[in-house]
């Protein structure tokens, strides 16, 4: 048995969720991370959602969703969004939202008005007791690491108890190593995003995301780091391609779950 806690993202199955939660039980997963689009295609008939997870037995460790921290402009219909989707988690007892801070929306930055929006949608969750974790993210307000440190920063001056959901993907792309990050955050981090990259010549991005066996990231280097530190939190395998093989899956599934 192993001794980390593994989730799949069902993001290359997200128009298809019956499939993505039969291939995860023919592999042997019982959990993933669901989209929250899912959630809400199921918003009137949750019960039918609960009885496919027992189907195939694989729950949910979270939910993904974007937070869209700064739609200022549409703060009414945002907040009434993740007012729903809070009730929807709570009903169906999930514990975890992973919140994408939304797309950059022209020279947008992390400020007083966005971490004001930001507070809002935390406390739809944090009443409904669903923890929130943070993930910093390519193309967003929060992915650097001073934005990433802004954001802590505030959060514990505001005494908000925000989690932090990185992706090894994400934080090569940042130029950000992510085993210092691990560690420098590990008292915080509640899941993390597991991909690899593969280096590439481009102006907007520095690599393509990849499976863990390919790239540039030593994965049994961090996992040696998660062992040292004892994690004991979230791994989220995600494979950023549509449908993947169960090859594929199990290939990097095991590479998880198998390391001592």
């Amino acid at each position: 048995m192993s001794k980390w806690k593994t989730s799949v993202h069902l993001f290359p199955w997200c128009r298809d969720l019956e499939e993505g939660l039969l291939k995860l039980s023919i592999l042997g997963a019982t959990h993933c991370e669901i989209g929250s689009s899912f959630i809400f295609h199921y918003k009137n008939d949750l019960d039918y959602l609960t009885f496919l997870f027992n189907k195939y037995n694989v729950l949910p460790s979270a939910v993904f969703a974007f937070g869209n921290f700064n739609r200022y402009k549409d703060i009414k219909m945002l907040l009434y969004h993740h007012d729903q989707l809070s009730y929807c988690l709570e009903r169906l007892k999930i514990k975890n939202v992973v919140l994408h801070p939304g797309h950059q929306i022209g020279n947008t930055v992390f400020n007083n008005q966005l971490f004001s929006t930001f507070k809002k949608i935390y406390k739809r969750y944090e009443r409904r007791g669903i923890n929130v974790g943070l993930h910093p993210h390519i193309g967003s307000p929060i992915f650097y690491q001073s934005e990433i440190d802004l954001l802590i920063e505030m959060c514990s001056r505001e005494k908000v108890e925000i989690t932090l959901v990185p992706d090894l993907g994400h934080l090569y792309e940042a130029s950000i190593d992510p085993i210092q990050f691990i560690k420098q955050h590990q008292n915080i981090i509640r899941n993390i995003h597991f991909k690899n990259i593969l280096k590439i010549s481009s102006q907007l991005r520095k690599g393509r995301f990849t499976p863990l066996d390919l790239g540039e990231l030593d994965i049994p280097q961090i996992m040696s780091t998660l062992k040292k530190i004892d994690y004991n939190q979230w791994i989220t395998l995600e494979i950023e391609e549509k449908y993947p093989s169960l090859q594929t899956l199990s290939k990097n599934y095991n590479l998880i779950n198998n390391f001592n």
